[in-house]
């Protein structure tokens, strides 16, 4: 299941050390890729993607890659700034009507979000939501729709900490409201937007964010550590915050 042109003692280190990690998180598997000059020179499985059965996990083992879906979305951005039809500067409120937030010294801008400097902290909904859809916990806040996701954010005056760019603060509703600007702006829904755009282009035949993905023989089975025990759960699709994390895709 290893596809490398690395030479033998460079992957002979990297082999070590990927496994000494696994060892030392207690991580059961993992996939991984270098990619050097654009081109990958390594792939390889290690461990397991089901824990049950004790599958190997493999190069083309399906993740859902969590919020390194980040990075498409502010992709899908700068397309949108490259194409024209809106700046990084722009502020969101140009292109979201829901929106009431407003920063402590002005708009917030597409920016801010893209850096989570718009003094705007974690409002827990990715938490809320992935603790719910994988059966862990229940927190009981109200988040069964975007009605609900825009009355929680704009209910966040308050908490608003300082000045934009003041203040690195991870925020994955700011991520919500950029893949809201994509939809808006493409007028298509941005996962529509992230496959024509981006996945179909670069050829990521297998990657998208429908829930059926991990259904496929070579997807991990999520887990979670419930009183101590590592436990199977279930995926936590969430199209809520699908531009904050909800993309599935092999390394």
């Amino acid at each position: 299941d290893m596809d490398s042109s690395l030479d033998e003692r460079t992957e002979r280190r990297l082999e070590r050390f990927v496994g000494e990690w696994l060892t030392r998180s207690r991580v059961p598997g993992a996939s991984v890729a270098v990619v050097e000059d654009g081109e990958p020179v390594y792939a390889g499985g290690f461990g397991s993607r089901e824990l049950t059965t004790n599958a190997p996990a493999t190069p083309d083992t399906l993740y859902g890659i969590a919020s390194c879906t980040k990075s498409f979305t502010t992709l899908s951005i700068l397309m949108l700034a490259e194409d024209g039809r809106l700046s990084v500067d722009d502020p969101v409120t140009d292109h979201l009507d829901r929106v009431e937030l407003h920063g402590v010294d002005g708009e917030i801008t597409l920016h801010d979000l893209m850096t989570h400097s718009s003094g705007l902290p974690s409002l827990g909904v990715s938490t809320v939501l992935l603790y719910r859809l994988t059966d862990v916990e229940e927190y009981g806040v109200p988040l069964g729709g975007r009605d609900d996701f825009y009355r929680h954010l704009n209910g966040a005056q308050d908490e608003i900490a300082g000045p934009a760019g003041e203040r690195f603060m991870y925020n994955n509703s700011g991520y919500t409201l950029l893949g809201e600007v994509v939809s808006t702006v493409s007028e298509r829904r941005f996962d529509e937007f992230v496959a024509d755009e981006i996945l179909r282009p670069l050829g990521m035949t297998r990657s998208g964010f429908d829930s059926d993905l991990m259904e496929a023989d070579d997807a991990m089975t999520p887990h979670a550590l419930i009183d101590g025990q590592v436990e199977p759960t279930p995926y936590p699709h969430r199209p809520l915050s699908y531009p904050a994390g909800g993309l599935i895709a092999p390394v």
